[in-house]
């Protein structure tokens, strides 16, 4: 009774202290991951559990998959709680290294096997748009304009094309990227629509991709890379990126994973990958 006494109240002085409590024997060590959303919160948890899980039990970690909504509630929720990694597009992942001091880690490697990811501009097959030059003055949905394959991108090509996104387009916010394709399907509010080629693939079955025309596809650009911050602990940044790069498509589980991701692997990150993502926001004077 006594030693459960002392234990409480070391325990609370600590707390009070503002100390971070010691591990006790056996307990694992909590690991937070968020991931930028491209669906619903349902759909984001159900195809990263098996990655969060595999992680967990390659690194001897506790890892937990952090959840949020949109773009702009995904910056809220890194920048503002004591996540430890952020899985991003090259965009996102820039603001993040002003305001968290995030630093790549590892970069997803794309479902064709390579670090590089392009966007699609589409409409409704019977919207009677069969060319991006006839986007002037047409309303566009996108999911946000920090989507790098999902505006970034798309404004560029536009941009070569003597199109300005802002002055000659009406952009408008359209939620995630399935919800995007939907309501172009739906004909909801726009004429066309920005998305990630992807996104196509992730959404067959679940929607009738007859009814989509694509009219232009981007440039190439850095797929997401997973970040870690200037608080995240060394020794974990190392195990989880041991983890990520030891995932092959030559392992059946292995793959089950990072197909759920929309991911064939992991290649160390570059440094210089993401030059090309700022001199194109330069050029659209996109804010960072």
């Amino acid at each position: 009774m006594k030693a459960r006494l002392l234990i409480g109240t070391l325990l609370t002085v600590l707390l009070v202290a503002g100390c971070r409590v010691p591990m006790l024997p056996g307990a694992k060590q909590s690991v937070r991951i968020a991931v930028l959303p491209a669906y619903s919160l349902e759909i984001m948890t159900k195809k990263y559990a098996p990655f969060m899980e595999y992680l967990s039990r390659e690194t001897g970690l506790k890892v937990e998959y952090v959840s949020s909504l949109s773009y702009s509630d995904y910056l809220a929720v890194v920048e503002g709680s004591r996540v430890d990694f952020g899985l991003q597009n090259a965009l996102i992942f820039q603001i993040l290294r002003k305001t968290r001091g995030a630093y790549p880690v590892v970069q997803a490697l794309g479902p064709k096997g390579i670090p590089m990811e392009r966007g699609v501009i589409v409409t409704h097959a019977n919207s009677g748009i069969q060319t991006i030059d006839q986007l002037k003055s047409k309303r566009i949905l996108t999911t946000s304009k920090r989507a790098l394959a999902g505006y970034l991108a798309q404004a560029d090509r536009l941009r070569e094309a003597g199109i300005d996104p802002e002055r000659d387009l009406r952009i408008i916010l359209g939620g995630r990227p399935d919800e995007v394709l939907l309501k172009v399907l739906l004909g909801e509010r726009a004429d066309a629509a920005f998305i990630r080629e992807d996104v196509l693939e992730a959404v067959r079955g679940r929607v009738d991709l007859t009814r989509i025309r694509i009219i232009g596809y981007t440039e190439y650009f850095p797929t997401w890379c997973l970040a870690a911050f200037r608080e995240t602990n060394p020794a974990v940044v190392a195990k989880v990126r041991n983890a990520l790069l030891n995932l092959t498509t030559a392992n059946p589980e292995h793959v089950r994973i990072l197909e759920g991701m929309g991911a064939t692997g992991f290649i160390p990150a570059d440094p210089e990958r993401d030059e090309k993502v700022l001199q194109v926001a330069a050029a659209l004077r996109l804010p960072l």
